[in-house]
């Protein structure tokens, strides 16, 4: 490497070392950011792989312009657990069963909430106490 070369590239390891330093809260806060989302992601991903299904009911719903809380009670092994989740309410869904899959460990953590498939009627009838499910259940699997 000639005079020239390492010349330049001290330089660019100056410039780059002065970016450091001088931007240095910016990207903490960035890199802070990044390995905040990718932790929701892997929590999220834990819940879906490793989870159980169980029945939710939506109590409340909050909508706003800059987002909505839809609150909603996870009933597992016979205790009842309440959050809220950042989901529009569809269907006038106050008051009625959704399925909603958790952690066993932890239910109020980043629960997966299925909107769109009700509890039947027909399982609410039946169970009374719910243990949580690998798969959603149906009325000929209650049989």
């Amino acid at each position: 490497m000639g005079y020239l070369e390492a010349t330049k590239k001290n330089k660019m390891v100056s410039q780059c070392l002065h970016f450091i330093n001088e931007y240095d809260q910016v990207i903490f806060i960035i890199i802070l950011l990044i390995g905040l989302v990718f932790f929701v992601r892997f929590k999220i991903s834990k819940v879906d792989k490793d989870g159980i299904i169980t029945i939710s009911k939506v109590i409340r719903y909050e909508g706003a312009e800059a987002g909505s809380d839809l609150y909603i009670e996870i009933y597992l092994e016979n205790k009842t657990y309440v959050t809220s989740i950042n989901q529009e309410c569809q269907y006038d869904c106050i008051g009625n069963y959704f399925f909603v899959r958790v952690s066993k460990n932890q239910p109020t953590e980043y629960p997966i909430f299925y909107g769109n498939r009700m509890v039947p009627k027909c399982i609410l009838d039946k169970i009374k106490y719910f243990e949580g499910w690998t798969n959603f259940p149906t009325c000929d699997s209650m049989n």
